[in-house]
């Protein structure tokens, strides 16, 4: 697990089409979320589609936040390395 006290990067934004934090996805993940569908649903980081638009990386925000939970979260999870962009589900490096 990272180092709690190392917080400075809570304010970044993780989810640009929803404006959803870095604090606020890892808040869910330690309350118990294990999933990209999960963190989703509470948080409805990952659940725009501007991402190519938003996102200054120009790339959709599902792999950061799988990221997150694989680093984050009390269980062991099997969130996938790859999943497909709500935005360009053919943008190579984000497909299942």
């Amino acid at each position: 697990m990272p180092n709690k006290a190392d917080k400075k990067n809570d304010d970044d934004i993780i989810c640009y089409c929803r404006n959803v934090n870095r604090k606020v996805i890892v808040a869910a993940i330690e309350a118990g979320c294990s999933s990209l569908q999960q963190v989703q649903k509470v948080t409805g980081a990952g659940s725009g589609n501007q991402c190519l638009e938003l996102n200054p990386k120009g790339i959709c925000c599902h792999q950061d936040i799988i990221d997150l939970i694989n680093t984050y979260s009390k269980q062991t999870t099997n969130a996938k390395k790859h999943v497909k962009c709500c935005c360009n589900p053919n943008k190579k490096g984000v497909e299942k």
